[in-house]
């Protein structure tokens, strides 16, 4: 049988095994997250909202709304050259 201060170093180095554990799934969910999020932060999908906002602007009694969520997005700061260029080739501003 083992005594309490066995017992209680073995506890330990399960605890510190486990958040070793912990860390090193955090850290990978944080790198994939953030792979994750430059891909959406990519020029073809600032093109797909410019398609989807000049589409929408088509449709009558919401183009107005359609007007300042484009200009909102445009002057979003920290500046997003590619969108604002995106904007400018979709032509809506």
């Amino acid at each position: 049988m083992k005594s309490q201060k066995e017992l209680w170093k073995t506890e330990q180095l399960k605890w510190a095994e486990l958040q070793k554990e912990q860390k090193e799934k955090t850290d990978k969910e944080r790198k994939r997250e953030e792979e994750e999020y430059a891909k959406l932060r990519s020029r073809g999908t600032y093109g797909e909202i410019a398609s989807m906002l000049k589409n929408a602007k088509k449709i009558e009694g919401i183009d107005e709304s359609i007007r300042k969520l484009t200009l909102e997005l445009y002057n979003h700061k920290p500046n997003l050259p590619a969108l604002k260029d995106e904007f400018r080739k979709a032509a809506l501003v």
